[in-house]
């Protein structure tokens, strides 16, 4: 049945299933930010904004949200807004699609998104904001960071807080589930609650092709020519496989050693990092005491080392 729909119907059905998932988009501008509201490749006009020190500035940092929130929610400002102060950085949000004041596109869940940071990326440095950019995502947001930095040479660093580890298994550990919220509206969204996979082919018969494959960075070499940082951090009881993040993370620069719970002050010689929280699910690194505390520390030395530029040891 899905496959039989026109893009255009396609398109409709899976805004239909995000607006549940996103009721609330509204929030007043940030203050004292600079509108980077700009138009994406496929003509998307995308909300964003910026905070900036000027000339003072040694870089910037992007902050991706998850899947039903928005870059002005002010905690999210509160938890980067010291590391911006202590490291001179210029602070950078932006919503997603279908998510704040962005326009009504479904998410792709990293291919989409990922043409739509660069060109956010763009805007920003034509508007002053000097690089190297570092993007901290949140969950769908981690996602995205995780599939931009495969091929865009403008990101020198990635910080991924719960990230799915890839698109379809983000489809079907958060997003069918949540689907019980459509209730009876008719023949596609009673497949779309039978079927785990259906959301993803709406979306894919939305854009016209596999759009949420192009997401998964396992299918990019796993050494960026540009080299840029990353920086994992997991719950163990994370609701999304953690086997398979860790899959996703040890695709990265395979020659490097796999290791677990360091930090890049315990490793700085690596160029990938993953830290595991005992006791934490999805979103909760920063709600408890004891793994905020250790990831504000493996944060800020990541960014530290992004800034410093260190390399992997020959």
């Amino acid at each position: 049945m899905i496959q039989s729909l026109t893009r255009s119907a396609a398109t409709s059905a899976a805004n239909f299933v995000f607006s549940k998932f996103c009721p609330d988009r509204d929030y007043e501008p940030v203050a004292g930010s600079i509108d980077l509201t700009t138009t994406t490749e496929d003509g998307l006009q995308f909300a964003a904004w910026g905070l900036s020190k000027g000339a003072d500035c040694r870089g910037t940092l992007i902050f991706l949200h998850g899947i039903g929130n928005h870059s002005g929610k002010r905690e999210y400002r509160d938890w980067l807004l010291p590391f911006c102060t202590k490291y001179d950085l210029a602070l950078v949000g932006m919503d997603l699609r279908h998510h704040g004041k962005t326009g009504d596109a479904p998410p792709t869940f990293g291919a989409m998104e990922a043409l739509d940071l660069a060109a956010l990326i763009n805007k920003a440095e034509e508007s002053g904001f000097p690089p190297p950019f570092i993007v901290y995502g949140q969950s769908y947001g981690g996602m995205v960071a995780q599939r931009a930095a495969m091929d865009n040479d403008k990101i020198a660093g990635v910080i991924c807080e719960n990230p799915p580890a890839w698109p379809w298994d983000a489809i079907a550990v958060t997003v069918h589930p949540a689907t019980r919220i459509l209730e009876n509206n008719g023949p596609i969204f009673d497949a779309i609650r039978q079927n785990a996979l259906a959301v993803g082919h709406l979306i894919n018969v939305a854009y016209g092709r596999d759009v949420l494959s192009e997401g998964d960075i396992r299918r990019f070499p796993a050494s960026p020519a540009h080299h840029p940082f990353f920086l994992y951090g997991v719950g163990d009881l994370e609701h999304h496989n953690p086997a398979h993040i860790r899959q996703t993370w040890e695709h990265l620069y395979p020659e490097e050693r796999a290791v677990f719970d360091r930090g890049p002050k315990d490793y700085p010689q690596q160029s990938k990092w993953f830290r595991t929280f005992p006791g934490v699910r999805h979103c909760e690194i920063l709600v408890k005491p004891d793994s905020a505390e250790k990831w504000r520390a493996d944060v800020d030395a990541f960014i530290e080392q992004v800034l410093e530029r260190k390399g992997p040891s020959q």
